[in-house]
């Protein structure tokens, strides 16, 4: 028995490591703005989630969430995290600011990386964080490129069961100062399109929510 608990007799115990197994949830670039909310609410929705950060986080422990030091922009460091943790479920989300060096060729690369990674470590399910109407902005936006390429890769040829996460903007880019600047405090926003018709904002954190159910309910 563990913690107290104790099998019964006709516990099955691969069953029960199935189950345990299918509560790991490995989300990449972890202790980023996104990755932190979606950790928080799978944890809350009752998975057992490891993190990627490239040094200890406190944060990330702090939220229960174990921390697995690995770069999640390098191929070998992916297999690795992959293999210690024995993650059947994994949240992607890639970076095209930071980990990207924006460079829209970098992140579709860091991208079909992180598909080759699931595949070759047997996920069960990948969940995809892209954007709303991906492939309808134009190539000038090029921060948005790589997002429907990395879609359509994924449908084709990742060979990986998945789904995709389509939110709009964050709520957080609000109040964020090296976004627009900071529109809260400047009274003025600016975006890349008219919101005549309103304009489709998403919290980060429901995000997280949003991965859960589908992890939950996949069909």
């Amino acid at each position: 028995s563990i913690d107290g608990v104790g099998e019964t007799a006709d516990t099955d115990p691969t069953q029960s490591a199935q189950i345990e197994a299918g509560k790991k949830v490995l989300v990449l670039c972890a202790t980023g703005r996104v990755g932190k909310n979606v950790c928080l609410a799978l944890k809350e929705a009752g998975f057992d989630v490891y993190g990627t950060s490239r040094s200890a986080s406190a944060i990330l422990v702090s939220m229960g969430v174990t921390s697995v030091l690995a770069n999640y922009t390098v191929r070998t460091d992916l297999d690795r995290a992959l293999a210690e943790t024995g993650c059947k479920r994994m949240v992607c989300i890639t970076d095209f600011f930071l980990a990207a060096g924006n460079s829209a060729q970098k992140e579709e690369a860091q991208g079909k990386d992180m598909f080759a990674a699931a595949k070759a470590a047997g996920v069960e399910h990948l969940i995809f964080i892209s954007v709303i109407d991906a492939d309808l902005f134009p190539k000038e936006v090029t921060h948005l490129v790589s997002k429907p390429i990395l879609e359509k890769f994924l449908k084709e040829k990742a060979g990986v069961p998945f789904s995709i996460l389509r939110p709009g903007c964050f709520f957080e880019d609000l109040n964020e100062p090296s976004n627009y600047p900071n529109p809260l405090v400047k009274g003025k926003l600016s975006y890349l399109s008219k919101c005549e018709n309103g304009w489709p904002m998403t919290a980060t954190y429901d995000i997280g929510r949003a991965a859960a159910r589908q992890l939950l309910q996949p069909d």
